[in-house]
């Protein structure tokens, strides 16, 4: 019999391909401020994988 053979499912680029352990994002960058009220932090939220 012969081998049957497929094209790759699925993308290589991205790795590990798993689910995310939190839906909300970590904020990991905080800038130091001196003068005036100013958005330090922005927490988004994952779409997908």
């Amino acid at each position: 019999m012969p081998r049957t053979r497929a094209p790759r499912r699925g993308s290589m680029a991205y790795s590990p391909r798993k689910r995310a352990k939190s839906i909300a994002g970590r904020i990991r960058f905080w800038p130091e401020v001196e003068e005036g009220p100013r958005l330090l932090g922005f927490a988004g939220y994952k779409a997908g994988m």
